[in-house]
């Protein structure tokens, strides 16, 4: 099997050609019907995405403006509360849940019993260690049986010592330990007390599990329920770990004073057994800040029915928005709850306002860019494009609720822009920009950023000459939005910290990473459809290219003529303002099927005639028409974007080769020379570049033709050639104006002048001079004898 391509799923398998040809009405019916559906489609998407929270109904009435018409409540509805507000009033409502903490008396009575079990296994430590030292002080003098108890007494001490360290992390071979080991039993007892009471003392206050320095417990106060009584105290009134180890320092120098090794041990152990018994609950804390939270009402007071909400002539102020605000809302949602009556007449009025957009836009399409409409595969990307617009806008605004100035619409302008033209980019962008103000409740403000930023992402990349104009485009747009915003922001008379906020919020990242992911849409278009943007074409304009390298080996002729019909194509694009880099790339590759027989091609073999003259005229005709067969075969072999394929059909059209035509009729004499069997196979020139190539193809050879090709000559030539062409009927289908073709002619002129300008003679560098001295260079470079 074939290699699986992504672009064969846009080709439609072509029935028979007749079939078609007595079927055109079928045929365009069908290319309508799919741009009517993918239309339907994107209409019926926006409103099923469109969001449903307010009514576009006094929408105008900002804050500062003047009121144009008396508004009445129409029923009674609540005022609802700002998001500022709500936000404020949920965060003093969690703050005001004092942190809950409980007493755990089993705590207290487990710390106690543990320290008491630490002294007894201590006792019995020094008991064994006594017992072990008077055995070792006389170990020369042992019995048998006091020196095998000396082995038990070691191997248990060890044990002890060993389980010291895994219970207590305690080691009691320190150093600071050896006054305990010498201690006598009365001191042991008293030390064992004071270790007791300090450990009694702090946790009978209260040692709390937690920093009370955490920015959670600046309250100061918190809940302590003990005995199922919630009471308020204050978190100072209970010690920490840090203060608590600070307490039993204090205790033990106080009690211990200048014996270190007694406060050192003192602490090792009491810490040992410092169990907090004040403890925090965080789960039942976050649990009635959650219930405060949500018990925070959303609105404050009523509109009652006939209520004046605002006169006319009046001017809005915050409390005015405020409550015609809370009347959107409310329209809203009676529209939405209202019965099947209410629900019809709202989805119709959203569909209609998005049919009313894309079909202002289908029409601009249809009457200025035929083209497109035509082509399915560019009706489709656009179908893609407005809905991953669309896409974003719902996401950001109802799944995320996020600032609508943070709707990446500059992707949609780009890649319009990139993919079809500037044109279509702006028209494109408009209609984005209509969009998110409807869904935003004809917001005009977001109308104005989201054309602003639009158009001057779409002025940096209608020509992309590398990618890294994409950061010029960050920069451009990141400019644009923050001049949009603060202008924005004055009109609504926000202050301008604010204003300044949202520009580093969400301007200033929307324009800086639109751009990036931009590119990877830019990737993803042109492998699923075969596009070449200006950056494919880019790419394929490099001169290194292996397909390239070996035209200019196997056809050189041919290669130089590509290369100079490539810079005459590109100056007559720029001149009517078409696609000039697409006109010279198309150049580079439009005659790439000489390559197969480069030696039937006059510009590649001078005598290449001599081997026509063994041919027949119909044979010479069929190898000279197949480079075009050929040059499509290569292109598929070499993967060349469909665009640059147009170049390689369309530029001869179907004109006739006239000099094996007409050698054709003159050995034929009185016999039928069918004209078809001597032309290319088209079709002719579908768009404006490839036009250009067409004439730039046939203007090239013509002029190079001419034996004395002075400028007077060379612009009869490029006049002659054109009209030709004209006449011919070549250039009806590239949209091709007589404005477009002077310019063009015009551009032709002043290049070939340039190139086939008269040069001086210079005089013969080895002539004798008068004076019998030669002009030899060689001569004057050899070293002379001094």
């Amino acid at each position: 099997m074939g290699k699986f391509s992504l672009q064969k799923i846009f080709k439609i398998v072509k029935p028979r050609e007749s079939f078609w040809k007595h079927n055109e009405k079928l045929r365009r019916t069908l290319k309508n019907s799919y741009s009517i559906l993918l239309l339907v489609l994107i209409i019926f998407t926006g409103t099923y995405f469109f969001p449903r929270d307010k009514s576009s109904r006094y929408s105008e009435y900002q804050v500062g403006t003047v009121a144009l018409e008396e508004i009445i409540a129409p029923e009674t509805f609540p005022i609802v509360k700002t998001d500022e507000e709500i936000n404020s009033e949920k965060d003093e409502a969690q703050r005001s849940v004092l942190p809950r903490f409980f007493r755990d008396t089993d705590a207290e009575e487990q710390a106690e019993a543990s320290l008491q079990l630490f002294f007894d296994e201590l006792a019995i430590y020094l008991s064994l260690n006594n017992d072990w030292s008077g055995l070792a002080n006389r170990s020369r003098s042992l019995s048998e049986t006091d020196s095998l108890r000396l082995v038990r007494l070691d191997n248990q001490l060890d044990a002890i010592r060993n389980d010291f360290r895994q219970k207590y992390n305690i080691d009691i071979e320190n150093q600071n330990w050896s006054f305990i080991r010498n201690i006598p039993s009365d001191s042991l007892q008293i030390f064992q007390r004071n270790c007791v009471q300090i450990l009694r003392d702090i946790i009978s206050v209260g040692m709390v599990n937690v920093q009370k320095n955490r920015a959670e417990f600046n309250s100061i106060s918190i809940i302590l329920i003990e005995e199922n009584r919630d009471t308020i105290r204050s978190i100072n009134a209970f010690t920490d770990q840090a203060e608590s180890i600070s307490e039993i320092t204090s205790r033990l120098q106080a009690l211990y004073p200048l014996q270190s090794a007694s406060i050192n041990v003192g602490l090792e152990i009491i810490q040992n057994f410092l169990i907090p018994n004040i403890k925090y609950d965080p789960g039942e804390t976050e649990r009635l800040r959650n219930e405060a939270i949500a018990n925070v009402p959303l609105t404050r007071g009523f509109v009652y029915e006939n209520e004046r909400i605002i006169d006319r002539h009046e001017r809005v102020t915050e409390d005015h928005s405020r409550k015609i605000e809370s009347l959107r809302l409310f329209l809203s949602e009676k529209g939405l709850v209202g019965g099947p009556f209410a629900q019809l007449t709202y989805y119709t009025g959203q569909s209609g306002f998005l049919a009313i957009i894309f079909l202002i836009f289908s029409i601009y399409l249809y009457l200025f860019k035929p083209a497109i409409v035509k082509n399915n595969k560019q009706v489709t990307m656009l179908f893609l494009i407005f809905l991953v617009q669309i896409i974003f806008i719902y996401l950001i605004l109802q799944q995320f609720q996020l600032s609508e100035y943070l709707i990446p619409t500059v992707i949609g302008s780009m890649l319009l822009a990139v993919i079809f033209d500037g044109e279509v980019g702006f028209y494109g962008t408009l209609v984005i920009a209509l969009l998110l103000g409807g869904y935003l409740g004809n917001d005009i403000g977001i109308v104005l950023f989201t054309l602003s930023g639009g158009a001057a992402a779409i002025l940096t990349v209608r020509r992309i000459r590398n990618r890294s104009q994409f950061f010029k485009t960050a920069l451009y747009v990141a400019i644009t939005y923050t001049a949009v915003l603060y202008i924005i922001g004055m009109m609504r008379l926000v202050q301008v910290s604010d204003i300044s906020w949202t520009v580093l919020k969400f301007g200033l990242p929307n324009a800086v990473f639109s751009p990036l992911i931009t590119l990877g849409f830019i990737a993803v278009f042109e492998i699923i459809f075969g596009v070449a943007t200006d950056m494919t074409l880019l790419e394929l304009s490099d001169q290194n290219r292996p397909l390239l390298r070996d035209l200019a080996i196997k056809a050189p002729g041919t290669y130089h003529h590509s290369i100079v019909i490539g810079n005459l194509s590109e100056s007559a694009a720029e001149a009517i303002g078409a696609n000039s880099l697409l006109a010279r790339v198309g150049c580079y590759y439009h005659d790439i099927g000489k390559m197969v027989k480069p030696e039937y091609f006059i510009e590649n073999q001078p005598d290449s005639m001599k081997k026509h003259e063994a041919l027949a005229p119909s044979m010479s005709s069929l190898i000279i028409s197949s480079h075009v067969r050929e040059g499509i075969e290569i292109a598929d072999k070499y993967k060349l974007p469909e665009v640059i394929k147009d170049f390689i059909m369309q530029h001869h059209g179907t004109g006739k080769i006239s000099f094996f035509y007409e050698k054709a009729r003159e050995k034929s004499g009185d016999k039928y020379i069918n004209p078809a069997d001597y032309s290319y196979p088209g079709p002719k020139p579908l768009t404006k570049e490839t036009g250009i190539v067409m004439l730039a193809d046939s203007v090239e050879a013509a002029t190079r033709a001419l034996k004395e090709p002075s400028p007077s000559r060379i612009k009869e030539r490029v006049n002659s050639v054109i009209e030709q062409r004209f006449r011919e009927g070549q250039l009806d289908s590239c949209e091709l104006t007589f404005k477009d073709l002077r310019a063009i002619a015009d551009s032709f002129i002043k290049i070939l002048t340039g190139m086939f300008h008269v040069r001086l003679e210079y005089p013969d560098s080895d002539k004798p001079l008068k004076d019998g001295k030669s002009t030899s260079i060689q001569e004057k470079l050899i070293d002379k004898p001094d």
